[in-house]
């Protein structure tokens, strides 16, 4: 584990590395801060107030006439180093980037420093090491400041490529997309909706595939016959047994606000156990296309036409006022009851009524009586 650990290190560090050679890699505001840098010596630095006033730092005050021709009512401040200068030491100090904790590093123009910044979540002891590091990595330490800020953490959907996988994230399969219910049988499959399969109701080995990006990540195994049905239900086996994530539900940052958030993963929610529901109770999903939803059961065990996909028996139907609770694409999503930071599994999503104002879904003894 150490040696890979090193190894991942090590990579990062060489790409860090790579991107930094010279000051080819600049960009953006700071490319033109250079070029500013080339006509009025001693330049180092720019940025505009509330009100709109330009400031300037300058290292050399005989440069006034050469800023004003082009800033004639910029502010003057004195300068310790010219933007060049800072822009070196910023790349002396990119490899820290690779350091766990690192999050930021910027030319601050307001400052006329090099501002590192570290995660503000680390413990004090972590955080001290960081200091020390960076200060000996830096060329002149006094060019550098340090401050401590909330790390960026990638937003990553419900419609994303997800490693392991958790219920409740989008699959694809060449007839369109659905959402994984769950993952059974210590891992090594999950369940969907059987209309997310090329043809309900027999096993043609329909394969799987997740977000834009990756391989295959399930082969279809287990689909009954479209007779007596008291469930919608088919299995999948994983191509490998490591991409799941059995036990758990994608825990969204918000649920039922109608925002993006309803479909970026903030973490998982543990399942607990199964159980049944009555009318009159709240239950929540978790689905590929609209993401974290709530709503009401309003029937039970209800008997259920489908048209030319045929009857479905006993099924539970959901009803949600104002955010629709299930649009194309959340067939097979895992419906459950929330307790604080725990899911118990109630179903498996079948359908919802054309204009997402109610849901229909197999009650989960009925889906593994079904399936197992």
């Amino acid at each position: 584990t150490r040696l890979a650990v090193a190894a991942v290190a090590l990579l990062w560090s060489s790409v860090i590395e790579a991107q930094t050679k010279g000051l080819a890699s600049v960009h953006g505001f700071d490319l033109e801060m250079m070029e500013l840098g080339r006509t009025i010596p001693g330049f180092g630095g720019m940025f505009y107030d509330a009100d709109g006033q330009p400031h300037v730092y300058l290292v050399e005050s005989s440069s006034a006439y050469r800023l004003q021709a082009s800033y004639p009512d910029a502010i003057i401040h004195q300068a310790e180093y010219d933007f060049s200068t800072l822009q070196s030491y910023r790349v002396d100090l990119r490899s820290a980037l690779a350091w766990e904790g690192v999050v930021a590093l910027d030319v601050d123009e307001r400052f006329n420093r090099v501002r590192v910044s570290i995660n503000q979540d680390l413990p004090p002891r972590e955080k001290a090491q960081l200091r020390s590091r960076i200060r000996q990595l830096s060329f002149d330490p006094e060019a550098v400041v340090i401050d401590e800020i909330a790390e960026f953490v990638p937003k990553v959907s419900v419609r994303d490529s997800i490693r392991p996988i958790p219920a409740g994230v989008g699959i694809a399969f060449h007839a369109g997309v659905c959402s994984l219910g769950l993952t059974v049988n210590g891992g090594t499959e999950f369940i969907t909706a059987a209309h997310c399969t090329t043809a309900a109701g027999r096993v043609d080995f329909t394969t799987y595939t997740q977000g834009r990006f990756g391989g295959i990540i399930g082969v279809e195994i287990v689909d009954p016959p479209l007779i007596a049905r008291i469930a919608d239900a088919a299995r999948i086996r994983y191509t490998s047994p490591g991409l799941s994530r059995q036990g758990a539900i994608a825990r969204t940052v918000t649920c039922n606000t109608g925002t993006v958030n309803d479909l970026v993963i903030g973490g998982t929610l543990p399942i607990v156990g199964t159980t049944r529901v009555a009318a009159g109770q709240i239950v929540t999903k978790v689905g590929r296309t609209t993401g974290c939803r709530r709503g009401t059961v309003a029937q039970t065990c209800v008997d259920v036409s489908l048209g030319a996909a045929g009857l479905l028996l006993c099924q539970d139907i959901v009803v949600a006022s104002g955010l629709p609770i299930a649009l194309g694409g959340d067939s097979g999503s895992p419906v459950f009851l929330q307790e604080g930071e725990n899911a118990i599994v109630v179903g498996l999503l079948v359908s919802g009524d054309g204009s997402g104002s109610a849901m229909l879904y197999s009650p989960i003894a009925q889906v593994l009586d079904w399936l197992f």
